[in-house]
């Protein structure tokens, strides 16, 4: 049986047998670090590993000590093999040993010159011997060639275990569909060669559905339905997108179909000719009075409200407090209170009874749709009665909202006095005549749901068993596996805590799941002996019953389906995914939707392929450390801020609603950062590809004019060209060499971390095969010769032309840039918080 795999904890790279046995890979922590690891180490830690490979006879024998003269000079030597006994002792005892410089800094030896009375060796005897050794050169020749030959010493040969092949694209069916579900069911198929031929699956499907697109615009229905069924991908996540895409385009048919279903409507008959009439007296016109003008209809003489201001409060607020004699006195700088009414009507004044003791005070009343002027409360420690302007407010019959608005810590507002316009009077403390209970809307309770109709409804996550704890995806420290899809954002880890197999048991007692299921997001973790989980469902007699396993698991977050239409239970209290053997690791849950009266699908769960591209958390923090090194920035954990970043886009992006949006977004995702301020102007900015702009991009032109990238504002900046390079007349080399590679290498040079935004393709048809080829070979230098460098992958978001993208592809762009920067800025923020 062949040993298991020995790799690296920080780069997974595999370790020999022969790297340990010499030394090269060591255990750090008790954690497995490869050479190439090590040699990152800092220098103390080399050395104390180098110490340690000496005293166990290693062949790496460097020791750091210390210089008498130098104290703060860092200086190494090399002991002998004849020092490694003494230093063993030496450690064994004391629990440490020094290792002096092999110079002690004392003056070389002199040679000794030789005496003066030596006599000269005499030239005859020199030839004499020289001689002699040509003559036994000749005897050795002469011995050797009448000798025989030696029998050749046959060589002992090791037997070598040739190495299991690679699996490579040819080992499957050159069809992609069958080829993907090969490779999905092959353990030894590699995930980037599973990836490669989704994607292969995904290209072909699109080019059919880009078919599929032109025929409806030429109502070719029947082309459409072939088009549609001539490739189905599976129902995998891999393929979402074009299967949603899919889903559309059957959508338009249909309603396509049903138009041209629908009869035109017969043309009218002409109508009969009307006689010509005979000539007559001229018509004289007759004047006509002018229809009277409506006046506004005056309010009910019975909508005359007086009533306090502690009437607006339903819930408990922090902005305001109730005082003694029942008013609301203004907690805060600043605060509003809002109510619906129900009104008869026509024209209302308002009025509202307030004071102001500290500083003058302000307040804005609105009245359905018409806002006041704003009144000032004058400072004083009585109350007064303020109208608001203007004087008559003019609203239809039914719910109307009276919202109020306040300025001015301390502020009192006692009461308000609502009226139709056909009571003049000014109020007063007398409340005879007046309704002191205003009609006050109560909102409709929400139609019955039909229970036969699909109901879907995401989870609200909820455990029976203990121990089933959220984990924090982005500490590198929980071993969270990475690739999960957009918008399933928290992961949950099993439990075995009471039990002896890993389990998570799901309540349900809340959920809908009749005649349905559940769609659920797992992962193995260990997918090598955890290919399935084991499911069971829990009804009011609190008897589990068992259903299909799930499985086979495959080695990445996927999207699980759960059908429960066969379960004959009343309720389904829980459910109950656990391990089928006892295992110390845990799996891995995230987002999950419960389905009722439908059957349950991948789609329903509603998630969006993964957006930042797979990254290692050490090569990130050295590209970090690399541009904060330029910065000269002497604790990047504690300076470097994410939340400054730029976004330089092509200006196709600018048309719709990309741009809006994704600001919009971001404001939300650096609220930590900013506060109450906005986002700063210029964040998302066109890239324009000119001599001048390039030249500007991190130091200005002109006397005054700022570069398009500040190093003193800006951190992080994203390319997201989307293709712009091809519309002005490059070439893919030219792209990639000329503008692409140098973007990264001047961004670090000048201490700002590059991120790469691959996609979307929003180009023509013609310069389709360029881009896509572009952003081949931007993902392959940097995953090659800049590891660390974050990408963010909106390919999946597919455009129709430069001008346009496909239906609900604009928003799926933005979600996705949003989903790959999100993940990136709390990994850098969880990178800032761990301690080395």
């Amino acid at each position: 049986m062949d040993s298991p795999a020995l790799s690296c904890a920080t780069c997974a790279a595999p370790i020999s047998k022969e790297e340990l046995a010499q030394g090269l890979a060591v255990r750090v922590d008790g954690r497995l670090v490869c050479p190439q690891c090590v040699d990152a180490l800092p220098g103390e830690t080399q050395v104390r590993i180098n110490q340690v490979r000496a005293v166990r006879g290693f062949e790496v024998t460097t020791y750091q000590v210390a210089h008498a003269r130098h104290p703060r000079l860092k200086a190494y030597t090399f002991t002998t093999a004849a020092n490694q006994t003494h230093h063993r002792r030496e450690l064994v005892h004391t629990g440490r040993f020094d290792a002096p410089l092999l110079t002690t800094g004392q003056a070389m030896p002199q040679p000794r010159a030789l005496p003066p009375h030596r006599p000269a060796f005499p030239p005859i005897a020199i030839a004499g011997a020289a001689g002699l050794a040509v003559v036994a050169g000749i005897v050795t020749v002469l011995s050797l060639r009448s000798s025989p030959t030696p029998a050749p010493v046959p060589r002992s040969t090791i037997p070598v275990t040739a190495p299991k092949p690679v699996r490579q694209r040819v080992d499957f069916a050159a069809d992609p569909l069958i080829a993907w579900n090969e490779a999905k069911r092959d353990p030894a198929c590699p995930s980037e060669l599973l990836q490669a031929i989704a994607k292969e699956t995904t290209d072909a499907r699109t080019a059919q559905l880009d078919a599929a697109e032109r025929a409806l615009g030429e109502d070719r229905l029947d082309a459409v339905e072939q088009y549609l069924a001539a490739l189905s991908p599976p129902d995998d996540l891999a393929f979402q997108v074009v299967r949603d895409r899919a889903t559309v385009i059957a959508t338009r048919r249909t309603e396509a179909a049903r138009a041209l279903a629908t009869p035109e409507p017969s043309p009218l008959a002409p109508a009969p000719a009307q006689p010509t009439p005979a000539p007559t007296d001229p018509v004289v016109a007759t004047p006509v009075d002018p229809i009277p003008i409506e006046a506004p209809t005056p309010a009910p003489a019975g909508d005359r409200m007086l009533f306090p201001a502690a009437a607006l409060i339903l819930d408990k607020t922090k902005e305001w407090r109730v005082n003694a004699a029942g008013a609301l006195v203004l907690a805060d700088d600043s605060g509003s209170l809002a109510r619906t009414v129900d009104l008869g009507g026509g024209d209302y004044q308002l009025w509202v009874q307030a004071r102001s003791s500290e500083h003058p005070g302000s307040l804005q009343v609105s009245l359905g749709k018409r806002t006041s002027m704003p009144v000032v409360i004058k400072q004083g420690r009585s109350d007064a009665w303020y109208r608001v302007q203007p004087d008559t407010v003019t609203v239809p019959a039914g719910p109307t909202e009276l919202k109020l608005v306040a300025l001015g810590k301390g502020a009192t507002i006692l009461a308000f006095y609502l009226a139709a316009s056909a009571h003049p009077d000014a109020p007063t403390s007398e409340r005879s005549g007046f309704t002191a209970d205003p009609p006050w809307n109560v909102p409709k309770p929400p139609d019955a749901v039909d229970p036969t109709l699909p109901l879907i409804a995401e989870w609200t996550p909820r455990f029976v068993n203990a121990g089933v704890v959220e984990v924090d995806r982005f500490d590198e420290r929980t071993r969270v596996p990475g690739g999960l899809p957009g918008g399933a954002s928290a992961v949950w880890e099993s439990s075995n805590k009471g039990r002896k197999r890993h389990a998570v048991v799901l309540d349900l007692s809340q959920d809908r799941v009749e005649n349905g299921g559940l769609v659920i997001i797992v992962h193995p973790v260990r997918p090598t002996d955890r290919a399935t989980l084991l499911l069971s469902v829990i009804g009011d007699d609190d008897k589990p019953l068992a259903l299909p396993a799930l499985g086979p698991l495959p080695v990445q977050w996927s999207t699980q389906i759960i059908d429960l239409r066969s379960v004959e239970l009343a309720r389904v209290k829980a459910l109950v995914i656990e391990d089928v053997n006892v295992l110390s690791t845990s799996f891995m849950v995230s987002k999950a939707v419960t389905v009722a009266n439908a059957a349950p699908t991948a789609a329903m769960i509603g998630v969006r392929p993964p957006a930042l591209l797979p990254i290692a958390a050490r090569d990130l923090e050295r590209v970090i450390e690399a541009a904060a090194s330029k910065r000269r920035m002497r604790n990047w954990r504690r300076d470097f801020a994410p939340a400054q970043m730029k976004l330089l886009i092509g200006h196709q992006m600018q048309a719709g609603e990309w741009a809006t949006s994704v600001r919009k977004e971001l404001k939300l995702l650096f609220k930590d950062a900013l506060g109450a301020k906005d986002l700063p102007n210029g964040t998302i900015e066109t890239i324009l590809l000119n001599n001048e702009w390039l030249n500007g991009m991190f130091k200005p032109v002109a006397a005054g004019a700022e570069p398009v990238i500040d190093p003193l504002k800006h951190q992080v900046v994203c390319f997201c060209t989307a293709g712009v390079e091809f519309p002005i007349g490059l070439t893919e080399p030219q792209a990639f060499i000329n503008l692409w590679i140098k973007l990264i290498d001047v961004s670090i040079e000048h201490g700002v971390l590059p991120v790469a935004v691959l996609g979307p393709n929003k180009v023509d048809a013609l310069d389709a095969p360029q881009v896509e080829q572009l952003w081949r070979d931007v993902e392959a230098h940097l995953r090659r010769s800049r590891p660390g460098i974050p990408m963010i992958d909106l390919r999946p978001a597919r455009a129709i032309s430069y001008d346009r993208f496909a239906p609900n592809m604009s928003d799926l762009a933005a979600q996705l840039f949003l989903d790959g920067y999100g993940e990136l800025y709390q990994r850098i923020k969880a990178l800032k918080a761990t301690v080395r």
